[in-house]
């Protein structure tokens, strides 16, 4: 019986661990400003137009769409 209750610890011990690496992996992705929820990588403190221009140029919305949000960002 008494080798039961170490079994149960250390896997106890290793679900913790587990835990707390997941917890502190999530941690540093949403302060590095790279997950899903941070808008895009790098995207914090830059210039509208700058992003809108690298959009435009990596085929993600055409010369019309770009016109338009361009004309907005600067009304």
């Amino acid at each position: 019986m008494g080798t039961g209750w170490g079994w149960m610890m250390m896997i106890f011990w290793i679900v913790i661990l587990a835990a707390v690496v997941t917890l502190v992996a999530v941690w540093l992705v949403r302060r590095s400003g790279t997950g899903p929820d941070s808008g895009g990588a790098g995207t914090h403190g830059r210039d509208p137009e700058d992003i809108l221009r690298e959009r435009y140029a990596r085929g993600e919305i055409d010369e019309e769409a770009y016109r338009r949000m361009r004309d907005e960002l600067r009304s």
